[in-house]
């Protein structure tokens, strides 16, 4: 009865459950991401972060231009969770209303060629002014 049915069905078919079926099992493994061993910025890091940044959050607001309120958090831009490391390279200064929207998510594409455009306003010339950085 099976094999009837398998000759019934188009390869093309076939196939296109194949793919769909590994698709749901590679999503269902667990994330094996190296994390950093180092989990928190400690205070000296969190201080040098924050005065590059003039103690503001770095983050955008909805018309694309710089948060204006203080930063509170060390973010990390990619996050730990995720294999980012906890490097300066990878530290934003945020405010906690955007680090806890933010959580585990990884920014976008856009938001990082935003955040390094505006760094060339306040960052250090010395300084790599991309965000982020895997561990």
């Amino acid at each position: 009865m099976l094999m009837d049915l398998a000759h019934s069905v188009p390869t093309w078919a076939l196939a296109s459950i194949a793919v769909a079926l590994l698709i749901l099992v590679v999503r269902a493994l667990p994330k094996t991401a190296r994390k950093d061993p180092k989990r928190a910025f400690d205070s000296a890091q969190r201080n040098v972060g924050f005065t590059r940044a003039g103690h503001q959050c770095e983050f955008s607001t909805p018309w694309f231009t710089r948060c204006t309120r203080t930063a509170q958090h060390a973010d990390h831009w990619f996050p730990h969770t995720r294999g980012g490391a906890t490097s300066m390279q990878n530290l934003v200064a945020a405010c906690a209303p955007h680090n806890l929207s933010k959580g585990g998510r990884q920014p976008s594409a856009l938001a990082g060629f935003l955040i390094a455009a505006r760094r060339r306003k306040y960052f250090p010339e010395t300084l790599d002014r991309k965000a982020g950085e895997w561990f």
